[in-house]
């Protein structure tokens, strides 16, 4: 019997999701299309905070009407048992809540039992206790944050129209340095002592000091370059843009100006390593890469039906989250899609951390709380 189809359906809660003129900002300038689901990741004129149509129908304003029911709990948040289809136990299921939280939630971090968000149309990061389901304090950072670093014992916060990175401290809130980089700077990640920062119109990563504070090296990678992972031996940098579909850059941390280029096709976005392995997300190709890094080359890419954008490693699974909001348990032994379940819609952050799958839905304003565990 093939797995059924998990489906979670969302009831308003009475949250107020403000999308108004006044919270984005527009350009005239030119706008580069990456591909139909992905409209302004390269424009010139900044992030206007709408820049990707997820389902293609023309809606960002993220007006919520795809979903329907299930329980309204009195703690303010949204609880849904996923099941499964009528007459099939199907796969595993899992429990679920929607946390309302506003305008616009992107990257998510871990740093001290807490998680950070990016709060892209607030130009702010808020710190949350997943203890109690609930945010805690909202502090101040650039304009249009994107992701969010744990590293170095401070919050680093990328601002994608302000070109620049907020470090932040994570005891106060207080922004202890602005650092400027490259042109919309996006993914991030640290390694071999540094911050590596991947600047998509600029086409580079940003190398950070953390001692210092600086900008010590500036890396040309492929077009378009999206997220960031790094391991002990080398820096990862997937060129969502770049030639025939994408490719991921590798860049040795010890001679930053030695690149190597790891061909793949459909859109490179999220990575992680499972089980000792680099995977890749394909967002163009509705699809998850094995890579070899070692010898550079793609091992196995295995079709993922609902999407690919983010990915996350929890429970022996690998867990991916579509650009939609659907999130899909990968088996990566059986190299099979366990089962699939809806998690709001344009998901812009995904993390494992406090026990749980964390997707930020930043078309309807909600943090989702995914238990990854078998019932």
């Amino acid at each position: 019997m093939s797995p059924a189809l998990l489906k979670v359906v969302l009831v308003s809660i009475g949250a107020t999701v403000l999308f108004c003129a006044a919270c984005t900002e527009t350009t005239s300038g030119r706008l580069d299309v990456l591909d139909a689901g992905m409209d302004a990741s390269r424009d010139s004129g900044g992030d206007t905070g709408s820049d990707v149509d997820a389902d293609s129908d023309g809606d960002t304003d993220g007006d919520g009407d795809a979903d329907a029911s299930s329980d309204s709990g009195a703690d303010g948040h949204t609880d849904t048992d996923s099941g499964s289809d009528a007459g099939d136990a199907g796969p595993d299921a899992w429990t679920t809540a929607s946390i309302p939280m506003g305008n616009g939630p992107r990257g998510i971090a871990l740093s001290d039992n807490y998680l950070w968000i990016a709060r892209a149309l607030l130009d702010s990061v808020t710190k949350f206790d997943p203890a109690i389901d609930a945010p805690i304090s909202n502090y101040k950072v650039g304009s249009m944050p994107a992701v969010v670093l744990a590293a170095e014992g401070s919050i680093w916060v990328s601002n994608s129209n302000g070109n620049s990175v907020s470090r932040v401290n994570p005891s106060t809130g207080e922004v202890i340095k602005a650092i400027v980089v490259g042109n919309r700077p996006w993914g991030m990640a640290s390694g071999s002592s540094a911050i590596w920062v991947a600047n998509i119109n600029d086409d580079t990563v940003s190398r950070i000091d953390p001692a210092t504070n600086a900008v010590t090296e500036t890396v040309d990678v492929g077009a378009g370059p999206l997220h960031v992972l790094a391991t002990d031996a080398a820096i990862f940098v997937s060129d969502y843009d770049d030639g025939n579909g994408g490719v991921v850059s590798r860049i040795d941390p010890g001679t930053p100006s030695t690149v190597t280029p790891i061909t793949l096709s459909g859109g490179p976005a999220g990575m992680v390593l499972h089980d000792g392995k680099l995977w890749v997300a394909l967002k163009k190709q509705s699809a998850v890469a094995r890579v070899d890094a070692t010898s550079n080359t793609v091992e196995i890419t295995l079709h993922v039906n609902a999407g690919a954008y983010l990915l996350a490693s929890a429970e022996g699974f690998l867990w991916a989250a579509s650009y939609d909001g659907t999130v899909s348990q990968i088996d990566t032994q059986g190299l099979s899609v366990k089962g699939e379940i809806k998690a709001g819609s344009r998901c812009e952050g995904f993390l494992f951390a406090a026990s749980a799958l964390w997707s930020s839905d930043y078309a309807n304003g909600f943090l989702w709380k995914i238990n990854p565990k078998a019932k």
